[in-house]
């Protein structure tokens, strides 16, 4: 095999593994019903002395 064929599939191989992996955290990061959601999941508000709206907008200041 010719070493430019090997050496492009593995850089291609290692370009796609980056993009999955960084759309993967980006995707996560960027979905706010997520962290909505754990909100009352995490049961936030007793173990925080401020109210649900504050906390979101503390999320949303991103």
């Amino acid at each position: 095999m010719n070493f430019k064929y090997i050496f492009l599939n593995y850089f291609l191989a290692f370009c796609i593994s980056i993009f999955i992996i960084i759309s993967a955290v980006f995707s996560v990061c960027m979905f706010k019903p997520l962290y909505y959601f754990d909100i009352n999941a995490l049961n936030l508000q007793s173990r925080m002395p401020i109210s649900i709206y504050e906390i979101k907008k503390i999320i949303t200041m991103q």
